[in-house]
């Protein structure tokens, strides 16, 4: 089970990578303006009033500071909110595939 453990971190570990911070200027200040991005895809909005992100990512105290782990993202719908939203003041998103 440790070697499970262990495997499966140096996984996540290796695929984590930090987001070049390039500029402020575009990244949202809140997690309500990260999910009303317009650099989001338009399918993945659709699907915000079925998965209600904000309530989510509220009830699981996802705060800009904090630096988080997605673990099998599939096709990034989180990603896609989160990344810029951390990155202003945190070290990023790791996302272990």
């Amino acid at each position: 089970m440790k070697i499970l453990l262990l495997m499966m971190i140096s996984l996540v570990s290796i695929s984590c990578s930090q987001v070049k911070k390039e500029s402020n200027k575009a990244l949202p200040l809140s997690l309500e303006e990260a999910i009303a991005s317009t650099n989001r895809n338009p399918e993945n909005k659709k699907r915000d009033i079925y998965r209600h992100p904000q309530q989510t990512l509220e009830f699981f105290g996802i705060q800009p500071h904090m630096t988080v782990v997605e673990i099998s993202p599939g096709a990034g719908w989180y990603t896609e909110i989160l990344a810029p939203y951390l990155v202003a003041k945190s070290s990023g998103l790791c996302n272990g595939q």
